[in-house]
């Protein structure tokens, strides 16, 4: 096992805001009375098995992770006190670089977290992550699900399709899941655009209504 919780207790398990990834071995086995177990905004990815509950009569909150197993399914699904909220399925890696566990800026793990948590949501986020950076971070966004908190507030849109024709090109992307988008700037060059580019050739307006 990578964590084994057991014994008697009286205080709450809280296992937030880290990320398994590939892990050959169970990750997480409970084996104890403990009144309540949290585990918000975990990223778990490709492991071996995920959960291994054994003798436990904990109330499990299992909410803002992200998945590539269905934790419904598992054994800890089997329990009659566990509930499940907000969790995410990966269908892809959502690693902009695997070795640090920074995530895509396009991950729909960015802003997808919780900022507070526990049965009176009365425990908050560290305030900084795996690296020191702030989180949750920009400053009134929510928590990044994961170790490493995004640089970003909100997902960047994610290219479906690029398609052209005669004078025409279509460019179809997927909105953010998380967060308030205002309307986006779409630029157009024959040569590179910088970073720094300020005068969009087109604008499209609320954004969130269409």
């Amino acid at each position: 096992f990578i964590l084994k919780i057991g014994g008697n207790s009286s205080d709450s398990n809280f296992i937030s805001n880290n990320t398994f990834y590939k892990n050959k071995a169970t990750l997480l086995a409970f084996n104890n009375p403990t009144p309540n177990t949290h585990i918000s905004n975990n990223i778990f990815y490709n492991n071996y098995l995920d959960f291994y509950p054994s003798n436990s009569t904990s109330d499990f909150y299992v909410k803002n992770n992200a998945f590539t197993a269905d934790p419904e399914k598992t054994r800890l699904g089997n329990l009659s006190s566990v509930v499940f909220s907000k969790n995410l399925m990966l269908e892809k890696n959502p690693f902009e670089d695997s070795t640090n566990f920074k995530i895509d800026p396009s991950s729909i793990l960015v802003n997808s977290g919780t900022n507070v948590f526990g049965s009176k949501n009365t425990r908050s986020v560290d305030a900084r992550d795996l690296y020191g950076n702030a989180r949750p971070g920009p400053a009134g966004t929510n928590s990044d699900i994961g170790a490493v908190e995004s640089v970003f507030g909100i997902a960047s849109p994610l290219l479906v399709s690029l398609d052209g024709s005669d004078k025409k090109v279509s460019v179809v992307w997927r909105k953010p899941i998380n967060g308030t988008v205002d309307g986006y700037e779409v630029f157009r060059s024959t040569a590179t655009i910088p970073a720094t580019a300020s005068t969009p050739t087109f604008t499209i307006n609320k954004a969130d209504s269409l």
